[in-house]
């Protein structure tokens, strides 16, 4: 767990070296905060970040760092990419809630090329497949489809199968099976959504 003083420091250092900047993170007209930021720290903050990167969790990265994404994993890469594999290792495989949201939260980190997470993310979506089915966990189902896309999803049968079920009842799985594989499925040929449905995952 990262200390919270440690983060306030890390912001205000941002702040300061993004003094000229307006509020994007990337501007064509002044160039944006990270081009500022890039431009205008010096060693000590590129330590603070190192050392931040060591110790964050994922949850704590979502909820104080999230603006200064592209900033760290810019200075720190590696330390960056350690966040997920850390939270893959650490997963409680036993939520099933946990592991939904972690498969989405990640989804876009795991086409970074990093052999030991992309392995790591490969061995928790494959249990996710077979517990979706196994435990009929509807949201679980449609994000492993989600993940997989069409041509992949096509592979697991039986979950397909369960997803078909569950779209007899559930707008949002109809969807997804709308999108991906409304020329191989006739039955969800007929979706109409509302124009309100929020989905998260888009």
């Amino acid at each position: 767990m990262v200390s919270l003083s440690d983060i306030n420091e890390l912001e205000r250092l941002f702040k300061v070296s993004n003094k000229h900047a307006c509020n994007k993170m990337f501007c064509t007209t002044c160039g944006g905060s990270f081009s500022n930021i890039v431009d205008n720290v010096d060693p000590n903050s590129i330590k603070t970040i190192k050392d931040v990167l060591k110790t964050i969790n994922l949850s704590e990265l979502d909820k104080y760092l999230a603006k200064w994404i592209p900033v760290l994993d810019h200075f720190d890469s590696d330390g960056y990419i350690n966040i997920f594999i850390r939270e893959a290792n650490q997963l409680d495989l036993s939520d099933i809630n946990a592991v939904d949201r972690f498969l989405i939260r990640t989804k876009g980190i795991n086409k970074k090329y990093n052999t030991e997470f992309s392995t790591l993310y490969r061995k928790i979506l494959e249990y996710a497949i077979s517990k979706s089915v196994s435990e009929s966990h509807e949201s679980l189902a449609e994000t492993v489809i989600l993940v997989l896309g069409k041509k992949k999803a096509k592979e697991y049968h039986g979950l397909l199968e369960y997803a078909l079920s569950v779209s007899r009842h559930n707008n949002k799985m109809k969807r997804v099976l709308y999108n991906f594989f409304r020329e191989e499925i006739e039955e969800v040929r007929d979706f109409k959504g509302d124009g309100n449905t929020n989905l998260g995952w888009y």
